[in-house]
């Protein structure tokens, strides 16, 4: 059962790490509006960035440059918004955007730099392939006997914030859709 946070309520960055500690912790509804002028600006990026790596584990996607939230994009700088006033921190936040394409994913891995670790999802892909997010827990890497593990799968759906501490290993099984799956990362650094 994936622990669902109200929209409004102010959470300092203090009270959303402790709530992840046994699990992710998911907002819906955070700025879904925002949402198509978010995916025209990453697929223009996207489309822009033809032939240029950036060093990334999304096998087969593309990944943006660490500087999402500098774009100025109205639509960018309103999502930029809208999650400081969740995460309730003056901490820079360092962020990309990242596109599944039929036959990419995101292999496990974490974010050990960052103390809190975000992922906004802008489009769920094609709606007969939704591919969710799958998190490790107990998501604060506490050593626990292998019956204790388990995993939280999070679909996508526009406006969705999901949250979980950088040392939660986490992965994107393979997208089979032909529509892109546009998602933006964050981290709260330590």
């Amino acid at each position: 059962m994936i622990q669902v946070a109200a929209t409004t309520v102010d959470n300092p960055l203090s009270q959303l790490v402790a709530q992840c500690r046994d699990q992710p912790v998911v907002y819906d509804g955070v700025r879904p509006d925002l949402c198509p002028a978010l995916e025209r600006a990453v697929i223009a990026r996207m489309q822009g960035d033809r032939g240029r790596r950036i060093g990334s584990l999304n096998v087969g996607g593309w990944k943006s440059a660490e500087d999402f939230f500098t774009w100025p994009d109205d639509a960018v700088q309103d999502l930029r918004r809208a999650v400081v006033e969740i995460v309730g921190t003056s901490r820079p936040l360092v962020a990309w955007a990242m596109v599944n394409r039929a036959g990419s994913q995101h292999p496990r891995h974490q974010h050990r730099t960052a103390i809190l670790v975000g992922v906004y999802y802008v489009t769920t892909g094609s709606p007969e392939a939704v591919t969710p997010t799958v998190f490790e827990c107990p998501c604060d890497g506490r050593l626990t006997r292998p019956e204790d593990r388990h995993e939280v799968a999070v679909d996508p759906h526009p406006g969705r914030l999901a949250f979980c501490r950088g040392t939660t290993w986490h992965s994107v099984p393979k997208y089979a859709g032909d529509q892109p799956r546009v998602t933006i990362a964050f981290d709260v650094r330590r």
